[in-house]
């Protein structure tokens, strides 16, 4: 009895990490922002691939980009312009959890997700 009690508890805790929308994407860095600090922030990123998923994003500079969507939970530096590419699951609500600091209402109405897996192409 114990080890089938143990057995589903590992099974429970392995599939809660996988993400069914776990999406494919490819794009370009445009922008980033802070969410508590300088090693945790969210990459915006002009999709080429999907196509459809992103919004109308303002830099900083308030200039417009379409098709944007906003990428946290990566551990490398990315830089404006680098091409990226890897997976992502969405996560509406990430910078209102995670983040001290909130962009939406400045920047635009965007998606914002998590990397799963991050390839810098440039």
């Amino acid at each position: 009895m114990k080890k089938t009690l143990l057995l589903t508890v590992v099974l429970l805790l392995t599939t809660a990490c996988t993400h069914k929308d776990d999406i494919a994407f490819s794009g370009i860095v445009i922008d980033y922002e802070l969410c508590t600090s300088d090693s945790d922030l969210g990459f915006a990123v002009q999709l080429q691939s999907p196509d459809t998923l992103g919004g109308t994003y303002y830099t900083g500079t308030n200039d417009k980009y379409e098709n944007v969507i906003v990428i946290f939970g990566n551990t490398k530096r990315l830089h404006d312009g680098d091409h990226i590419s890897g997976r992502l699951y969405i996560d509406p609500g990430y910078s209102d959890g995670y983040c001290n600091w909130h962009y939406r209402e400045s920047r635009g109405d965007v998606p914002e997700a998590v990397f799963t897996e991050l390839n810098i192409l440039d």
